[in-house]
């Protein structure tokens, strides 16, 4: 099984898209006339460049998308890393014991 890659499908999008503008591209020569068949190249060129455009994009997004997953995710270990810390006591950083005040005694 291929691995789970969530840009798979627009990069084959865009491949698409870069394969339809070729064929455009390879059609345009042979239909010098106007003919109903002149419209194949129009209209691969412009699937072509939807598809690559929205693929494109969709991409983008899930970049954006994985690296605000991140971030909150350190900002979640960062987080939580405070609150153990606040959680050992009245500890200073750096120090082991709590602050203890002149009126507590030691057990």
């Amino acid at each position: 099984m291929l691995p789970n890659n969530p840009k798979g499908r627009f990069i084959v999008r865009v491949l698409a898209g870069g394969y339809l503008l070729y064929l455009a591209w390879s059609l345009r020569a042979e239909f010098t006339h106007l003919s109903p068949m002149t419209l194949a190249p129009i209209l691969f060129a412009v699937v072509g460049v939807l598809f690559i455009v929205t693929g494109l994009r969709a991409m983008a997004e899930i970049d954006a998308q994985q690296e605000s997953e991140e971030e909150s995710a350190q900002e979640d270990s960062a987080q939580e890393e405070n609150e153990e810390e606040s959680e050992d006591g009245d500890a200073l950083p750096g120090e082991t014991e709590p602050i203890r005040s002149e009126g507590e005694d030691e057990e």
